[in-house]
């Protein structure tokens, strides 16, 4: 579970690859031009009821603020 969520079933992943321009037909300038472009990707997800919850607290917050 998530430990900022009530411990809300929750998923996650990182995901990396690199893409060479060249293989695309974008290689023009190469090598004064980088013709490798690393991707970085990352994902967080929580149960949706749980990321509600959270939304409404943050409102309530905000609100006796103001």
């Amino acid at each position: 579970g998530h430990p900022f969520y009530d411990n809300a079933p929750a998923a996650g992943f990182n995901a990396t690859t690199t893409l060479k321009r060249s293989d695309f037909g974008l290689g023009k300038y190469v090598p004064v031009v980088g013709d490798e472009l690393t991707v970085e990707i990352t994902v967080e997800a929580i149960e949706a009821s749980a990321w509600q919850k959270a939304l409404d607290k943050k409102a309530a917050e905000t609100k006796a603020e103001n």
